[in-house]
């Protein structure tokens, strides 16, 4: 008794759309050549598709790896080095700035130290732009947002400590 052939073309599995059916099996499956959204053709079988086991051509494992592991997706922006450097001064002893702000006893507030977004939220409410450079009020405080400011190198300049 041979065995009915679910139709299946046209239907819509996760992000697949199947075309239509192959002339050919593959280990004795039933082959269904597939279009995935991002464009992609695939070719899958008829229980992978409808158990739910293939749902695109990998591009939703790859797009929900990068979801998962995104948490800002600002890692490459000026910004984001900003605030790197300024707790790289004050943490690592490796650091050429070392002497002038961790070695002399500065340090880096708990909310940015542990938080770029907290960092990069201050610094967008408070007058943050691509030629002004991060500035410590006092240049004896700490960085936290009482005692930071963006400044011009010039400004920056004549806010440097004498010693």
């Amino acid at each position: 008794m041979a065995r009915r052939i679910k139709e299946i073309q046209g239907l819509k599995f996760g992000r697949l759309t199947v075309l239509r059916k192959l002339p050919e099996r593959r280990y004795k499956k039933v082959m269904w050549e597939c279009i995935c959204e991002c464009g992609k053709v695939i070719v899958a079988a008829t229980g992978h598709l409808t158990s739910g086991h293939t749902k695109s051509c990998g591009c939703y494992v790859k797009d929900r790896n990068i979801e998962i592991h995104t948490t800002h997706g600002e890692t490459h922006t000026r910004l984001y080095s900003i605030w790197l450097s300024m707790k790289n001064r004050c943490n690592n002893p490796k650091n050429k700035a070392y002497f002038y702000c961790g070695g002399k006893g500065v340090s880096v507030c708990e909310e940015w130290e542990h938080s770029f977004e907290s960092f990069r939220d201050w610094a967008k409410s408070n007058g943050y732009a691509s030629d002004l450079t991060l500035d410590r009020i006092n240049p004896d405080g700490n960085y936290e947002p009482s005692n930071c400011r963006w400044a011009t190198w010039h400004e920056q300049r004549t806010n440097q400590r004498r010693d």
